[in-house]
């Protein structure tokens, strides 16, 4: 069964896949058709480069080579803001280039205290808009390769790196770790060796919105 809807000025296909779907074994025609529905949806999203698709976690052992996309700057942002508010964010930089930076943090600036890009020099080219945040709020914006030292309880993490550990060992005690990426070895790896830490990605978050519109109706 799908369901179509407007949610944040966007258009949103919701598709519930039958539980027969989820057997180890056999399924049945249930089954099947789930199955070539994901392949048509996967077929479709390649074909449409405004569209994204995120798959629920029950799905994750069940498509194995699917990666989660990492939202536009603006969903992102949504994302970031329903988060309880930091006064310090942390944005480790990935592939997403300079028009996702930009947007981003054009989007969440507003009240931080601190705002670090973390990554590559040549990875952010974000001096022009810092110059811009500065003058405009006086927050000055830093830059380098290493983490910040924050108060971790008054600092979000944004993770934009798709192939990258998280800096466990860096991150500051008791922070936000917000995964773009909605990688669960990620995941995995900050609930075992960071249980300070508070995980969230936007797969888990669009996961629980949906969920919740679907059992109100």
């Amino acid at each position: 069964m799908t369901e179509r809807f407007v949610w944040q000025e966007r258009r949103v296909e919701l598709c519930r896949i039958p539980p027969s779907f989820f057997r180890e074994k056999g399924g049945g025609i249930d089954a099947f058709w789930g199955r070539k529905r994901l392949e048509r949806l996967k077929d479709e999203i390649s074909g449409d480069a405004s569209a994204q698709l995120w798959i629920a976690p029950e799905l994750d052992r069940l498509w194995k080579d699917f990666r989660q996309p990492v939202p536009d700057a603006l969903l992102a942002a949504y994302v970031w803001r329903q988060q309880p508010f930091r006064e310090n964010l942390i944005l480790l930089t990935g592939n997403e280039g300079q028009r996702w930076q930009e947007d981003f943090v054009e989007e969440v600036f507003g009240g931080l205290n601190g705002l670090y890009l973390i990554g590559e020099e040549d990875a952010f080219y974000m001096e022009g808009l810092a110059e811009k945040i500065y003058e405009e709020s006086g927050l000055l914006t830093g830059f380098g390769a290493e983490m910040p030292e924050t108060d971790g309880r008054r600092t979000t993490v944004v993770e934009l790196r798709r192939n990258a550990r998280p800096p466990v060992r860096q991150m500051a005690f008791g922070c936000l770790y917000l995964d773009l990426t909605s990688d669960p070895s990620k995941k995995r790896l900050i609930v075992e060796k960071r249980t300070d830490i508070s995980y969230i990605s936007a797969r888990n978050y669009l996961d629980t919105a949906f969920k919740a519109r679907y059992n109100a109706i």
